[in-house]
């Protein structure tokens, strides 16, 4: 088994990654739609989202197993995500990087792969969309273009989330964003027996600013 690469721009990559507060979140049906669809066109087994953490796969969405994360040195997308070509592997047993892999001489016994990287506009390829059978298949460019095209659904959700919970102003949470991110802190404090604790912060006096000096000076004082 030959472990994937780190690429050359991981320090933004997990950077955005994170920033998404997308990792340990519970199902969401916006992706369990994309994976069911991607399962049922291309008539395999197994479907995956997965996010590329710095030591792990992360699983937001499956079809076919009900694993949560695994091992990123032992993944494929680890290597999907090196390219934004889509990883194809027609024989597991055939690819000297992953023959001897432990998901493919062992459960689930995987011998077909392919794996489109989620691109961000960034450029940062947080993971993938992929699917796994578990005998040999061929994968032509057509069948390349349509795991693209569902893999593009799974960016723009990504895009809208993260504009739907951002104010336009200052680029910090809005409430949207502010109950999301409160909801997993929550259950991580849960999860790990952490403490949890809110600070709240307020500009006194605002209203003066912008009766004083107007409301693009106010802007400016909100985005300092």
């Amino acid at each position: 088994m030959i472990a994937p690469d780190i690429p050359d721009n991981e320090s933004s990559r997990i950077a955005e990654l994170q920033a998404l507060h997308i990792l340990d979140t519970p199902p969401e049906e916006r992706f369990d739609r994309v994976t069911r669809l991607t399962q049922k066109m291309f008539d395999v087994p197994m479907c995956f989202i997965s996010f590329i953490d710095s030591d792990r796969q992360w699983y937001k969405s499956t079809q076919g197993t009900n694993e949560t994360e695994s091992c990123r040195e032992a993944s494929f997308c680890g290597h999907a995500i090196l390219s934004d070509d889509v990883l194809t592997v027609p024989n597991a047993l055939d690819d000297h990087r992953f023959s001897d892999n432990p998901a493919v001489a062992g459960e689930p016994h995987i011998r077909f792969y392919a794996g489109a990287p989620i691109i961000m506009p960034s450029g940062n390829r947080l993971g993938t969309l992929c699917i796994v059978d578990t005998e040999p298949r061929s994968f032509c460019k057509g069948d390349e273009e349509i795991l693209r095209d569902f893999c593009d659904l799974i960016v723009a959700e990504l895009i809208n989330q993260q504009e739907a919970a951002t104010d336009s102003l200052t680029g910090v949470f809005n409430r949207r964003g502010f109950e999301m991110l409160a909801e997993k802190a929550v259950l991580n404090a849960r999860r790990y027996g952490w403490d949890c604790c809110l600070m709240y912060i307020d500009i006194n006096r605002f209203k003066s600013i912008n009766d004083t000096y107007g409301h693009t000076m106010g802007d400016r004082a909100l985005k300092s």
